[in-house]
């Protein structure tokens, strides 16, 4: 399968490329003259005392810059620190894209690194990077992005613009307006430290879930199924972390369903491209009862594919659009739908969501948020994913501090009819 490696208009000066069919990447591609419309805001651009820097504190400034459009802008702006940055650049890369990251979600990048040096046609060696990314997590080791190939960190840049870009829209889509009355919020208010963790690390574990997975019909040598998914992976995290991926599952499934309802007219109109080589479906035409197929497929790539998507022309849309339109198994929603570790093999936690033991909202620091906790009446809860909570996930409830939620007047609220939902 292809992953949507490539680069837009705004990756700018950081070295992007596409996936070839093999699995191989091509040497990043950095021109060795600036383009023209970098030339021309050259014209306006750094303090003429920085351009004339030596090339290593030139190096040394973009090695400091905060993220990603920091790096892009002065690279684009200036034809002295585009030298610079041509020459030092995996090492440049590295330390941005690892600010930019930031340290609350290194180690879901780091690990998505590592899974592209994973052979994810191979059901064994899937199961022993997860068993080490579980080993790692637990023992919050240390991680570094500079170890990698360049052609890895350039696809992490790309990553983290896609997270980027889909933390402001889920925000858009979640906070623009009131999750009981629908008004129309007057402005965002802010993102807080924890919220902007919660929501990162989701859309992190989320991408590192279509990297190791995303393989259309499972033609995998020991392979996996959604609950060796679930199990291997999902249930490496409480379930309320589980709760956050969920959502955005949601917020990814809704979006390619506008796509969908949008250019439905042109789908049904023309047929499909062709299945790709690695899928188990056929060439078929657009149809309504295979739209949840083709809204996983489309969620299947992820973030990037997310995205470009959503920036494409309508023409390029529609294309994308065909290209997918394959019987594909489900992905992630089957995955959410199985039975947790902890139910299928009583543990603990089982024992303890039996005797309906409480947990309670402590702080935003750490643990469940508040919503969490009301929407479970202050017990322990150990399925995520419930067809109850639909309403409350699409507008992200597990993702905000307490603060917001008194704002809105959530928790004030009787939370009745979302406890104990699931296998009551």
């Amino acid at each position: 399968m292809s992953r949507f490696y490539d680069s837009s208009e705004d990756d700018g000066g950081v070295p992007v490329m596409p996936e070839t069919q093999n699995g191989s990447y091509p040497a990043p591609i950095v021109k060795s003259k600036v383009p023209a419309r970098a030339r021309a805001s050259a014209q306006v651009g750094l303090d003429p005392r920085l351009e004339c820097l030596p090339v290593e504190l030139q190096s040394e400034i973009l090695q400091r810059l905060p993220d990603l459009p920091s790096l892009d802008a002065i690279v684009h702006a200036s034809p002295s620190y585009h030298k610079a940055y041509v020459a030092r650049r995996k090492s440049i890369l590295a330390k941005v894209v690892t600010r930019d990251v930031g340290l609350d979600t290194l180690f879901e990048a780091h690990a998505i690194a590592t899974a592209l040096t994973t052979n994810r046609k191979d059901g064994l060696e899937i199961r022993g990077f997860l068993e080490n990314f579980r080993t790692t997590r637990r023992k919050s080791a240390a991680v570094s992005l500079e170890r990698f190939p360049l052609p890895h960190i350039a696809i992490l840049s790309q990553v983290q613009y896609a997270v980027r870009f889909a933390m402001k829209d889920f925000c858009q889509a979640t906070l623009s307006r009131h999750p009981l009355s629908s008004a129309k919020e007057e402005g965002i208010r802010p993102l807080s430290t924890y919220e902007t963790r919660r929501i990162s690390r989701a859309l992190y574990r989320f991408e590192l879930f279509c990297t190791i997975f995303s393989q259309p019909g499972f033609k995998v040598k020991q392979q996996l199924d959604c609950m060796d998914m679930c199990h291997h992976f999902l249930n490496q995290f409480p379930p309320w972390e589980v709760e956050e991926i969920a959502c955005i599952r949601d917020y990814i499934i809704g979006r390619h369903a506008q796509l969908f309802a949008k250019h439905e007219h042109e789908l049904v109109q023309y047929p499909p491209e062709g299945a790709p080589e690695d899928s188990s479906g056929d060439d078929m035409p657009f149809e309504d009862v295979m739209l949840e197929h083709y809204k996983e497929r489309c969620m299947s790539h992820g973030l990037i594919f997310l995205r470009r998507i959503s920036q494409a022309s309508a023409f390029d849309q529609v294309c994308m659009l065909k290209k997918n339109l394959i019987d594909t198994h489900f992905f992630l929603t089957r995955t959410l739908e199985e039975e947790p570790y902890d139910y299928v093999y009583r543990t603990n936690a089982f024992a303890n969501w039996i005797n309906k033991s409480a947990l309670r909202f402590v702080d935003d620091s750490d643990g469940p948020n508040a919503a969490w906790t009301w929407s479970n009446g202050n017990m322990m809860e150990l399925f995520p994913f419930q067809p109850s909570k639909e309403n409350l996930r699409k507008w992200g409830y597990v993702m905000w501090d307490k603060e917001r939620l008194d704002r809105w007047g959530v928790l004030a609220r009787s939370n009745e009819k979302y406890v104990r939902q699931c296998y009551e």
